[in-house]
């Protein structure tokens, strides 16, 4: 196994910066999964697990700031295709955050409909970042049924 991405890796999850993680994303997904391994084994304790939820959000948050939401949506699947304990409200949050800075309406809702079906309440944050992800991608329709969910849920 080739090296090179656990370290792109260890760095990015460091936050040593942006230009590790544009040497990351050249790598492709087998460097994210290397990222994604990394943080779960490096915290597979069960008094790691806070630990672990912070670099995954960062993880996460780092690759909204960088616009590569298709890239944080595969930490989101799979983190739970693993079945990772994570704090639900705050992970999909940021990946819903990820979607809406790149402007990738579409899978901000995926994710919103998603965490419906796991029966995780949406709060604030999550469809605030929804809302704003239909309106950078001038889906104002859906921005307006979003408005209208929120209060009906009195979120």
């Amino acid at each position: 196994r080739n090296s090179r991405p656990t370290e792109f890796s260890l760095v990015f999850l460091d936050g040593d910066g942006m230009h590790a993680f544009r040497e990351l994303s050249a790598l492709g997904v087998d460097a994210t999964r290397d990222a994604v391994a990394c943080v779960l084994d490096k915290h597979s304790g069960p008094t790691d697990e806070l630990e672990k939820n912070r670099e995954l959000i960062n993880l996460v948050r780092d690759l909204g700031k960088a616009k590569q939401a298709k890239t944080a949506v595969y930490v989101f699947r799979y983190v739970y295709e693993r079945d990772v304990y994570v704090d639900e409200q705050y992970f999909a949050s940021a990946v819903i955050n990820a979607c809406s800075r790149a402007g990738v309406w579409g899978e901000a809702l995926t994710i919103l409909l998603e965490m419906s079906e796991r029966l995780v309440e949406a709060d604030t944050t999550m469809y605030n970042a929804a809302v704003s992800s239909c309106g950078t991608g001038s889906q104002w329709i859906q921005a307006l049924q979003l408005l209208v969910e929120m209060s009906a849920r009195s979120v």
